[in-house]
């Protein structure tokens, strides 16, 4: 068998070796930029850069963040920006976003602010860690009941690249502001001043083991820290972040949640709600139908799965009206409303549905009678439920719709029926006259009848019969 040439061999090699090597490089320049291949924004996202008092004369936020505008701009997002704020400037906008300020917005300023977001705009506040920027920064958000605290947050465990002034986030809740994101880092960054801050959700923290005040170890404070929260005003809603690094050029590519968190802070949200559908004594309603009234007029339909939860998801924020229908009958009908923590929308929904215990008497003496059928039926003659007495004459009927029933028994060859109000749990007692007792009390009444009837028979007789005897 012919072989090749040894130097034809290894230039072969060498060839081989080359390829596989810019393979190697170019699968891993697309893995570590994978996460930055986002599906189309859907609608198109407008977003404007609020530079009417920046601190810096080109602003800090446009120039600082043209790769993660050039992954965002082909999904439908634009950006723009501003050196006059007002409403007419706002209307056009999905999106406003503060950049760092050297100075106070006026007061007509903050009021276009507070009116657009009012109307539907969403408004991404950024802080910082210093007082270079911090009061400019509270004076915008202070109108909306909220503030960022000049403190910088360090940490030298959850540190990134070795930096304890660049912390990693990974604490977050189950929020919609924080969907689909595992870690995010911060640089040098600020946080929330819950004990100012007013109706806000905090959605991420930094670690246990960051702390502020890393200067004084007298005034050292441990951690976790709110770095990232929500807030709904109106029809709008507020997203704050303690950070602007995060979306700049050097930092963006930290983790695949830097831009997400962008998205998520831009983007119309859609919500997943999951109650549970329990009876009066917390017991789950499985097979319920359930429908839905969306804000928009819509009609949602599902059913209750065994445990009595149902789940609704790509909900809009707003007001759902739900009602639950059980064996045919209204037993609840409530409004939800879907927003802010997601863990607020899952509510146990108590129905009106009941438990109902049956006791079958005997007709005169009072006795418990087992054995006994009873039916319950609706209006329209329909079964409901049916079973027999147990030795005690009672029977317990689970989860009976509330409204009007007609509770039917039957014991040795008669019955009775009674009309039955269900709008608690309750027990009614049924008496039945039955056959053995019917005959004990009548039989000796009827023996007196007869007897009555034969004795005034007979005293009638005799003196027809004495008066014939005493004709001549």
């Amino acid at each position: 068998m012919p072989s090749c040439p040894r130097a034809t061999t290894r230039l072969g090699i060498s060839l081989c070796l080359l390829v596989a090597l810019a393979f190697s490089v170019a699968v891993e320049a697309r893995l570590a930029h994978s996460f930055t291949t986002m599906p189309r924004a859907s609608p198109r996202v407008n977003v404007l850069i609020d530079e009417t008092h920046a601190k810096y004369s080109d602003g800090y936020f446009y120039p600082n963040t043209v790769y993660m505008r050039s992954v965002l701009s082909p999904q439908g997002y634009s950006f723009d920006r501003t050196k006059a704020l007002n409403s007419t400037v706002l209307a056009p906008y999905d999106v406003l976003v503060t950049d760092l300020y050297g100075e106070n917005h006026t007061r007509s300023e903050i009021g276009a602010i507070k009116d657009w977001v009012n109307g539907g705009g969403r408004l991404i506040l950024i802080g910082e860690w210093s007082d270079v920027w911090v009061p400019w920064q509270n004076n915008v958000s202070s109108a909306f009941e909220v503030w960022f605290k000049n403190w910088t947050v360090y940490d030298d465990v959850a540190k990134h690249n070795g930096d304890n002034r660049y912390i990693e986030i990974s604490s977050f809740a189950r929020h919609p502001l924080v969907r689909d994101i595992d870690k995010v880092v911060l640089g040098s960054a600020g946080f929330i001043d819950m004990n100012r801050s007013r109706g806000i959700a905090v959605v991420a923290w930094s670690s246990v083991s960051s702390y502020v005040n890393a200067g004084r170890e007298d005034w050292k404070k441990s951690g976790p820290w709110p770095v990232i929260g929500c807030k709904p005003y109106g029809s709008g809603r507020i997203s704050m972040i303690s950070d602007v690094d995060l979306w700049t050029n050097r930092f963006v590519n930290s983790t695949s949640g830097q831009i997400q968190l962008f998205r998520n802070m831009a983007e119309p949200w859609l919500y997943e709600i999951i109650p549970k559908v329990v009876d009066s004594k917390g017991s789950p309603l499985s097979d319920a139908h359930v429908t839905a009234r969306c804000p928009n007029g819509t009609t949602l339909s599902v059913r209750t799965n065994s445990t009595g939860r149902f789940t609704l998801k790509g909900l809009e924020e707003g007001s759902y009206v739900i009602t639950v229908s059980w064996r045919g009958v209204q037993v609840n009908q409530t409004s939800v409303t879907v927003g802010v923590l997601e863990g607020d929308a899952g509510p146990t929904i108590k129905t009106g549905v009941y438990y109902l215990t049956v006791v079958v008497t005997s007709g005169i003496f009072g006795g418990r009678v087992p054995g006994a059928l009873v039916e319950v039926y609706s209006i329209n003659r329909t079964r409901l439920e049916s079973g027999m007495t147990d030795t005690s004459g009672s029977i317990e009927f689970k989860q009976v719709p509330q409204g009007s029933w007609t509770v039917e028994v039957r014991a040795q060859y008669l019955s009775t029926s009674t009309a039955v109000t269900v709008d608690s749990d309750q027990s009614v007692e049924i008496r039945v006259p039955l056959t053995s007792e019917i005959l004990a009390v009548a039989l000796p009444m009827i023996v007196v009848i007869v007897g009555v009837w034969l004795h005034l028979i007979f005293r009638a007789k005799k003196p027809a019969e004495a008066q014939e005897h005493e004709k001549p």
